[in-house]
């Protein structure tokens, strides 16, 4: 028997919710998109209704963006860079302005990346509301994640921290320190554990079209 499937986007809205007595998808629309005020954003970007985003202004999008529910960012004036194909996690958080994300990248469930971390010495007073800036132990640093990387779920990424290209990085890891390119990490403290194949760059030139598969 045959069957034909009605086109859809590059991810498929499998959910959806009721608002104001109408069904509509777990994303924004594109009107929607348009009034959380981001500073920019590309094409096919599904942001869902229940991840949270603040600072939008100083956050920029690339296409084929997913942030699923649950999930946090918050930015600054050092501005939040994601670039094109990326997924973002259930319940998942970038925290911190200075971050830059390159294209290809999965961040799972779970993973907490840092550009800005408390003093836990007892040198200073915890960040909350009402403690003035002088009296804080605020560190702020700066998170560069490359091309082409995965960080399984639960991982921890902490500021100052570069993930080069085509790195991953295994579930419930801490990464304190940056990771050299084509590696697989993993623990805590991250440790380099075995090289990562290349073949991912031959296929993003052959999605691209750039190249014929052999």
């Amino acid at each position: 028997m045959e069957r034909h499937h009605k086109p859809q986007s590059y991810y498929a809205d499998f959910t959806s919710v009721v608002l104001g007595g109408q069904m509509k998808t777990s994303y924004y629309d594109e009107n929607e998109l348009k009034r959380l005020g981001l500073n920019s954003y590309g094409e096919n970007v599904l942001i869902s209704r229940l991840c949270s985003i603040y600072g939008a202004e100083h956050v920029s999008l690339g296409s084929n963006v997913r942030i699923d529910d649950f999930s946090v960012i918050t930015s600054g004036p050092q501005k939040t860079v994601i670039g094109d194909y990326f997924h973002l996690g259930p319940s998942a958080s970038i925290v911190g302005d200075n971050v830059s994300i390159g294209n290809f990248v999965g961040i799972s469930a779970k993973v907490s990346i840092f550009a800005a971390s408390d003093d836990f010495s007892g040198n200073s007073l915890a960040i909350c509301i009402g403690v003035p800036e002088n009296l804080r132990g605020l560190h702020r640093g700066q998170v560069e994640i490359g091309n082409h990387i995965i960080i399984g779920a639960n991982s921890v990424v902490l500021p100052d921290v570069v993930i080069s290209d085509v790195v991953s990085i295994g579930a419930n890891s801490l990464v304190n320190k940056s990771c050299a390119p084509f590696g697989i990490y993993a623990g805590t403290p991250a440790k380099r554990i075995k090289e990562k194949s290349k073949k991912c760059l031959d296929l993003e030139l052959l999605f691209k079209g750039l190249r014929v598969e052999a």
